[in-house]
């Protein structure tokens, strides 16, 4: 009888801790929180390339394996850069013409990331809809692309164009070379033929 009213009793002490629990210590509650709001997240600052490299008179992607041999006319307007997994070469010509060449990761196929493209520039205030060409195939320079063209506006002004490229390195995983420019209305995309054709591709 002595063990049972000692077990009752102890039962009893239980019940009057709760909701604290039975052992030596109760148990610690935190209080409840709100979740927070998502913080947004900012593009990540250019920084100059590790993929992208001069070496003599040329600039090598490392994993994409693409050389570039600027034309005599050409050369860079700033140093290579990164962002996140893509690099950006900056170019420019004595008389103002200027071009950008980007080199990223082929996650699709070539045609569909052309697409994608033609859409983000007609999504764009700065061109609409009825500017932007769709992709059409092209071969420049001995090498198989997709062209985007976007018209001056009617009462003149500069025109935009890209070409895209496939580079397939024996080692890595595709990439996306992308070749974009605006010029002058009446100055002939072909003007940037050289650059094209001073892209060796794997």
């Amino acid at each position: 009888m002595p063990r049972v009213a000692a077990f009752l009793g102890r039962f009893a002490i239980c019940l009057a801790l709760l909701p604290a629990g039975c052992g030596e210590r109760p148990a610690a509650r935190s209080p409840a929180r709100l979740p927070r709001a998502a913080q947004s997240i900012g593009r990540p600052a250019p920084v100059p390339s590790r993929e992208l490299v001069r070496e003599g008179d040329e600039f090598r992607h490392r994993t994409a394996e693409v050389r570039v041999r600027l034309p005599a006319e050409w050369r860079p307007s700033e140093g290579p850069t990164d962002v996140s997994a893509i690099s950006t070469l900056k170019l420019e010509r004595p008389d103002g013409l200027q071009a950008t060449l980007t080199f990223a990761p082929l996650e699709r196929e070539l045609a569909l990331v052309a697409l994608d493209q033609a859409r983000v520039l007609r999504a764009a205030d700065l061109y609409g809809r009825e500017r932007v060409s769709d992709p059409y195939q092209v071969e420049v320079a001995g090498k198989q692309g997709w062209r985007i063209d976007v018209a001056p506006e009617p009462d003149g002004g500069e025109r935009g164009v890209m070409w895209l490229f496939e580079a397939n390195p024996p080692q890595a995983a595709a990439w996306r070379v992308r070749l974009r420019a605006t010029l002058p209305a009446n100055a002939p995309a072909e003007e940037l033929e050289p650059l094209i054709a001073a892209l060796a591709l794997p």
